[in-house]
């Protein structure tokens, strides 16, 4: 069961962020929100045509994915003619936490791309009960870092100790042929 933690891979991509952030910014009024907790906005969901920029992480993402599960992947968008968007940002400002989850079961991997961190932002956590005993794993995140793991595993993000804003990309990878076509194809 902890293999899942040696599963965890983490790769630096060279990316311009500021045009990402930029184009947040200038579309702020086009974001959508999933849900709050604990009075924060959880999920920030936007159209990829405002951050376009973005369709190189996932190239990247998918490029580390495939060799790890050995089978072409997808980013699901509405971009490619899906119903969904399987990516979304996260701002969490200072003294903000994620509690914990995991994320779809249908899909394989699931990543995360650091936008804009500050030193004591907020450590990615993972966690696995082995008997009946939690084991924990924590990755510190650094500006232009990709995490990429099971969809399944259990984490969360610690407080948010900066005075700044953190900002990041979440999203999932699934494997082709999509097992839940029918939820993403438009008809």
């Amino acid at each position: 069961m902890l293999d899942k933690f040696k599963k965890i891979k983490k790769y630096h991509i060279d990316f311009d962020t500021e045009n990402t952030l930029a184009s947040l910014k200038e579309n702020s009024a086009k974001l959508e929100y999933a849900h709050k907790i604990k009075g924060r906005w959880e999920n920030q969901y936007i159209d990829i045509n405002s951050v376009p920029d973005i369709k190189n992480i996932f190239q990247k993402a998918c490029q580390f994915s495939k060799k790890i599960l050995k089978k072409p992947v997808i980013v699901p968008n509405k971009s490619l003619g899906l119903n969904e968007n399987e990516f979304w940002f996260n701002s969490s400002k200072p003294g903000e936490s994620t509690g914990w989850h995991d994320h779809k079961e249908n899909a394989s991997l699931s990543a995360v791309f650091y936008l804009d961190v500050s030193q004591n932002s907020g450590n990615l956590q993972f966690r696995l009960k082995d008997k009946k005993k939690w084991k924990y794993h924590k990755i510190k995140p650094k500006n232009n870092d990709l995490v990429l793991f099971d969809s399944n595993l259990e984490h969360s993000v610690s407080e948010n100790r900066s005075q700044n804003i953190r900002v990041s990309l979440a999203f999932n990878i699934y494997t082709l042929p999509l097992k839940t076509i029918d939820i993403f194809i438009t008809l």
